[in-house]
Order: C-alpha cells, then structure tokens, then sequence
C-alpha cells in the first residue's frame, strides 16, 4: 500500500467512526450521558484534578477522591491560575493529542505495523470503549498507558535514560506502573534499574520536598494512602477488578463473613495471575522468545484488573494495543492448526467486547458494565496469549 493509498484511506475511515459517532449521540451532551454517570465533559477534572491545582501550595494536602502523587497535583497547578472554562479546553486539546500520541506509539513504533495493518489499528483504537471513557471524564489512563509504553518503545530501541525517566514519569503520577519494572529487572539490567530509580527519586519525592516541603510531602503521601485505604469501590459497577466481578455475580449480601473470605480469596487468586505472568515473562527472557518486550509488557497490562481495586473502564486503553500484538502473534500461527483458530476465537471476542459497537447494543452503560464486559474483553485476550506462548515455547524446545 502506497503512502497517498494509507492517506486517504486513513481520513475517510476517521471521518466514517466520526459520522458513526454523530448519527449515534447527535450532540456533546448525548455522548456523555451515554457513556457513564454525570452530565459534565471531564467529570474528574472539575471534581478532582482543578480544585486539587487550586489547593497544592495553600491546603498542601490532597481533597477528597485525589488518589494520586503530590507530584502529580504540583505538575498540574499552572491550571489552578485559569479559570475552569480554559482548564477544560486546555485539558480537551491534551486528550486528543495524547490519545495521538499512543495512537502512533502503541501501532507505529513498539508494534511497528504494516500500512495495511494500521488501518485495521485506527479502527481498533478509534473504536475502544475505554478510549472514549477516558475522554469523557478528562482521566490521565491514556497518559500513563502512553508513558508506559513510550518506555517499552525507547528500552526496544535502547534508549535507556528516556526509557527510565517515562517509566519513573509514570509512577510518580499513579504508582502502579512500577509492574512494568519486571522485565528489566528480570534482565538484571542494573544500568536501567540505577537509572529509573535516580529519576523516581527525582519526580517522587525531590520535585514535592522543594516545591512544598520535605514534611508536608510525607504527610500528603500519608493521607493519600489512607484515602485508598477506606475508599470503597466494591459497589461501584464500574469497577472491573476481578474481585469485583466476582463478588458482583455472587453478592453474598445475606452472608457478610463469606462474603470476606470470597473477597480475600478472590484477591489472592489475583495475585497468583499475576505472579503467572511474571513467571512467563521470566520464562521468555530464558527462551529468547522473539518479541519478548511486547508480549511481556501485554501480559503485564493484561495483569492489572486482578490486582487494582478500582480498574474503571477508562484504565483499559492498553486493550487496542494488546490486542492488535496478539493479531500479529496469530497472524504468523500455522493455519491447518486448532490453536491458531481458537486464539484468533479469543482475541476477536475481546475486540468485540471493549468495542463502541457491542457499548451501543446494550441499552444503558450500566448494564454494560453490569456484564462486565471490559473485563471479559480482558479475560479473553489474557487465555490467547496464554496460548501464544504455549505454541512460541513449544516452537523454542523442538
């Protein structure tokens, strides 16, 4: 496919999703309402991330719902000094632009697809109900998933520094990217490793004890993890976590002692999952599988419902990524084969289930996550590059 030919295919499928959008919602109002609770465009902007820039320097500890750094909240003050109108179109213009940028870095760079390829990944990318979440409530999961594997992408091409230091970015802001730590340190990579916690070190805690002081830094970590602490998310349909999911299909609202056995059981199961994909990782590294640092970093992605309690439908903007590396995995499997046809089963179900389209079928958000979609999306994707590996490690032995 020429580059004109990429072109012109490549707006007139941008402009098909966005008369899609149109015909489907009508107007700005009709999207949000559609997608999630709230009649506001960046929901958690105004309730959490505005009145957080407002307060930093003056309050110097986090409002209620502020479940990220000080960092964090000292790199978004500037926006304090605007009035709410220009924060939200300020914040609008870094939305798309970041989700451009994951766009490009995620299909182009780490998974470095073909023309043809990329415009079946716009249409994944465009598409993913987790995308247009994320944008309905002005959330920072595009930013951290950006990072994340803008990091993946720079380690690829051994550029280790800016790999440390988006790594390092991206945990200063929300903190469960330090996960993706794993694969250098399984490497014992001591070079990366000195260098992402030079940088942690930097934006974690240095950057806040200067900015507010090496105490009232501590104690705006402190209360930040005593709001993570007593936040309850269990009820919230939203959630996608694993135990979550579980305790949603068997409530056990009559039997509240069992009800804590499940939910400590079901957070050790979690647990295992992903202790199961730092051992795979492990296990590719000694292989020498090929393509190693994408399949390790999808596993790991594909880890974070069974561990993070919250999980909102916005943290799954890693799902186009993962899925479209799990296409070219299939995409070069034996075709007189069972394994290559389930695991391409697997992996168009999870498209389907995070898609905009199978959001639409349902008649409210609500019952969308009431099905739990996003983490069957997850779940299903998560058994195909089980079989992925299966297949590459059976291939590495023989």
């Amino acid at each position: 496919m020429t580059k004109k030919t990429f072109t012109s295919i490549s707006i007139t499928l941008v402009m098909m999703i966005s008369a899609y959008y149109w015909i489907e919602w009508k107007t700005l109002h009709g999207f949000i309402t559609a997608v999630d609770h709230g009649n506001d465009l960046f929901g958690d902007l105004i309730t959490f991330y505005y009145p957080m820039a407002q307060n930093i320097f003056s309050v110097k500890l986090p409002i209620s719902g502020y479940y990220y750094s000080a960092f964090f909240a000292i790199l978004i003050s500037p926006l304090g000094m605007l009035s709410i109108t220009q924060a939200k179109w300020i914040w609008g213009i870094a939305q798309v632009v970041l989700a451009g940028l994951l766009g490009w870095v995620s299909g182009a760079k780490l998974l470095e697809l073909s023309r043809t390829h990329k415009i079946f990944f716009i249409l994944l990318f465009l598409t993913s109900f987790p995308l247009l979440h994320n944008f309905k409530w002005g959330q920072i999961s595009v930013l951290i998933t950006l990072c994340i594997l803008g990091a993946a992408w720079l380690y690829k091409k051994e550029y280790y520094l800016f790999s440390a230091i988006l790594l390092a970015f991206s945990v200063s802001i929300k903190y469960y990217p330090i996960l993706f730590i794993v694969y250098p340190l399984l490497k014992r990579d001591y070079r990366f490793l000195a260098m992402f916690g030079l940088c942690m070190v930097t934006f974690f805690a240095v950057i806040p004890s200067i900015a507010l002081g090496a105490l009232e830094w501590i104690h705006f970590e402190k209360a930040v993890s005593v709001l993570i602490a007593n936040a309850k998310f269990a009820g919230d349909v939203n959630s996608q976590y694993f135990g979550h999911v579980i305790l949603r299909i068997f409530p056990l609202e009559e039997s509240p002692f069992r009800k804590k056995i499940l939910a400590t059981i079901l957070q050790g199961m979690g647990g295992l999952v992903l202790l199961t994909n730092i051992w795979l990782t492990q296990k590719m590294q000694k292989r020498n599988i090929q393509d190693a640092l994408v399949l390790s970093t999808a596993l790991l992605f594909l880890s974070l419902p069974f561990i993070i309690q919250t999980s909102w439908s916005h943290y799954f903007v890693y799902l186009p990524f993962c899925q479209a590396a799990a296409l070219m995995q299939v995409r070069q499997g034996d075709k007189e084969k069972s394994e290559f046809w389930l695991t391409l089963a697997l992996t168009a179900g999870s498209c389907l289930a995070s898609s905009i389209f199978i959001f639409n079928a349902f008649p409210s958000w609500s019952e969308y996550n009431h099905m739990n979609m996003l983490f069957i999306s997850n779940f299903l994707l998560l058994i195909a590059f089980y079989q992925i590996l299966r297949v590459a490690y059976k291939k590495s032995a023989d």
